[in-house]
């Protein structure tokens, strides 16, 4: 009477897969394996062609939302591979750009001690960085013959090798 009950009261094991099957598979089985590839590659070569074509034409631009991803990724990792905040362009940049007697982060700079950079320092940096990613990134693309997937794959490498 109790494994009865209990048979009862157990629920059955849920089923995680679909065991329903279809009778006829839907589609164009007759095209070959091979020719599926070769199209796949043909669009692939055609894509990288659209690209290197695009980038000679005009190197600067900004095309895509990955184009900008990798620069700033380019940037960040730039920044820190010289050494974030003690990189050898914050000194003579600021040097440039403000008065040592009057700002005495600078001061400590130029004596060789670390002082914290000011927020619009920061962000000039910041921009120099980006502009300094937007070359590398080309560079890259340019060695990568189009492949903006291989050069977002280096900056996301060197990012973490930086870091």
């Amino acid at each position: 009477a109790f494994s009865a009950i209990h048979e009862i009261s157990t629920p059955p094991p849920a089923s995680a897969l679909e065991r329903s099957f279809p009778d006829e598979l839907d589609g164009d089985i007759s095209r070959d394996l091979a020719i599926v590839r070769g199209e796949r590659i043909a669009e692939r070569k055609a894509q990288k062609k659209k690209s290197m074509d695009d980038l000679t034409s005009n190197p600067a631009a900004i095309r895509s939302p990955k184009d900008l991803l990798g620069s700033a990724v380019w940037a960040g990792a730039l920044w820190l591979l010289s050494g974030s905040r003690s990189n050898p362009l914050v000194t003579p940049l600021a040097n440039v750009l403000y008065d040592e007697k009057e700002d005495q982060w600078l001061k400590d700079r130029n004596d060789g001690l670390f002082a914290p950079l000011p927020p619009g320092f920061l962000l000039l940096m910041g921009v120099v960085f980006f502009l300094l990613g937007v070359v590398a990134d080309r560079s890259i693309l340019f060695l990568a013959e189009g492949d903006s997937s291989v050069t977002l794959q280096l900056a996301g490498v060197a990012l973490i090798g930086g870091g």
